[in-house]
């Protein structure tokens, strides 16, 4: 074989790498999984729903909600550590991911090695809620009423808001 020949050869796959590039296609390429920690119909899914809306046109592609719900988002939030990390599946949940392995003592995942996180679409406050029998006057946990939910020694102080105004 001479040289010439040699060296066609080897440019043989150079030439070709364009063709093979365009031939795999632009992502997405085929319909994007929300994996949704919570049942159908709860605030996680209505908002995976209203990115999903927003999304699907500027992807080109159908995103489906795969509701898998469960054991406080345990059970979704696992399948979506177990899929393949291909951007084809994604976990769309809220800060029980972060929450249940600081409470449990077992979880089925790492929330910091098995996800990355990719967006964030906002934030939520978590309320502490009275009924009417709680005194105004009630600003810690143990000045709550005997038999109250939480009634203990804890004294750490309560935010107090009323409707439309905030709690800072």
């Amino acid at each position: 074989m001479t040289m010439t020949t040699r060296r066609a050869l080897l440019a043989l796959p150079a030439l070709a790498t364009p063709w093979i590039a365009r031939a795999q296609g632009g992502f997405p390429d085929r319909p994007i999984r929300f994996i949704v920690p919570f049942p159908p119909g709860g605030g996680t899914d209505t908002w995976a729903r209203i990115a999903a809306e927003g999304m699907q046109p500027e992807l080109g592609q159908t995103i489906i909600i795969e509701n898998r719900g469960g054991g406080g988002g345990l059970i979704g939030t696992e399948a979506a550590a177990k899929v393949p990390p291909d951007g084809y599946s994604l976990l769309f949940t809220i800060t029980t991911h972060i929450q249940s392995p600081v409470v449990m003592r077992r979880f089925p995942y790492d929330p910091v090695h098995d996800f990355a996180p990719i967006g964030r679409l906002g934030t939520t406050s978590i309320l502490f809620c009275v009924g009417p029998a709680v005194p105004a006057g009630v600003t810690t946990m143990a000045e709550s009423p005997p038999g109250a939910a939480g009634g203990t020694s804890r004294s750490a102080p309560m935010r107090q808001a009323r409707p439309g105004m905030p709690s800072r």
